[in-house]
């Protein structure tokens, strides 16, 4: 199964709720596939790939969304950061980037703008930079950006 069909898939038909790829020989999930338009996604199961990285865009699938990634040898993030090592939501997909943003030495707090507009806002309120969320930071951030109003419509 080519990565296209999936890209095909998710371009098509936004309403879909269960996409399972299990086994299906994947080894990249491509970064510019815009995950955000699943937003009724419930499962995505892709258990026994050899997937390295799960792509940025995936933390703006629905925070109800099980991301079922068992059996492949992920680095980005870490299979550690996986529910028992098999299910990882885009929560943590969102915090791990947002860690991986803030750990670099050009870090600066403008650079969150980039990060929310990619990630949105999913995982920044586990992720502190001088004693502060992330998610506190976003008072920074440019008002007219979608991500700020739904993280203040959530609030």
């Amino acid at each position: 199964v080519k990565v296209d069909i999936i890209k095909g898939i998710i371009t098509h038909t936004p309403n879909i709720t269960y996409i399972t790829a299990y086994y299906v020989g994947w080894s990249v999930i491509p970064d510019d596939i815009d995950f955000g338009t699943l937003n009724k996604m419930e499962f995505f199961n892709l258990d026994d790939n050899e997937i390295k990285k799960l792509p940025k865009s995936m933390a703006n699938l629905p925070h109800n969304c099980n991301i079922d990634i068992y059996n492949n040898p992920l680095k980005s993030p870490p299979i550690k950061m996986a529910n028992n090592g098999y299910t990882m939501s885009s929560a943590t997909i969102g915090r791990f980037y947002a860690e991986e943003m803030c750990a670099k030495a050009d870090f600066r707090l403008d650079m969150l703008d980039s990060h929310v507009k990619e990630c949105g806002v999913k995982g920044l309120d586990k992720v502190e930079v001088n004693g502060k969320t992330l998610v506190d930071h976003l008072s920074s951030v440019s008002e007219d950006i979608p991500e700020r109003r739904e993280y203040q419509a959530r609030t």
